[in-house]
């Protein structure tokens, strides 16, 4: 893990992760540890998704730079994210400042939730920072990324 030293302002943590994926992890994607292989060593990383239970409840953080296939990066667990993807849920739906998102149906997007359960987000959340106002379609937004075990 990588902390930011002790200073003012705000304050972030990042763990370095391998991606597994066959294409690269986007920045800003939500980034899952992936414990479904036969070597899990707690490194392989891949994009997190609400429709997988270990893609939902390892999810680890947001992806802080692109990483190719295979290669290492780095992916923020704590502290401010000024770009989070933003999933989609066919609906339109506002997300407001402190809304609490975990990943989203589309691989990668974090989205709303109702109340932050273990079974929905492994009690790591993305608290909003910012309004989308009506959200039907994918896009962007702040947060701050808070990791709860």
């Amino acid at each position: 893990m990588l902390f930011k030293q002790a200073a003012r302002g705000d304050e972030r943590i990042y763990q370095t992760v391998k991606c597994v994926e066959a294409s690269s992890l986007t920045t800003g994607y939500a980034v899952a540890i992936c414990a479904a292989t036969a070597s899990f060593d707690g490194t392989q990383a891949v994009m997190a998704a609400s429709g997988s239970a270990l893609l939902k409840n390892m999810w680890l953080g947001i992806a802080s730079q692109d990483i190719a296939s295979n290669a290492y990066g780095i992916v923020q667990v704590y502290g401010p994210v000024a770009s989070v993807f933003v999933s989609n849920v066919g609906t339109s739906i506002t997300i407001n400042v402190g809304d609490a998102c975990a990943p989203g149906a589309l691989s990668g997007g974090v989205f709303c939730l109702a109340a932050p359960t273990w079974a929905a987000s492994g009690f790591a959340v993305l608290v909003a920072s910012n309004t989308l106002p009506a959200v039907s379609a994918t896009g962007w937004m702040s947060g701050f990324m808070k990791h709860g075990l």
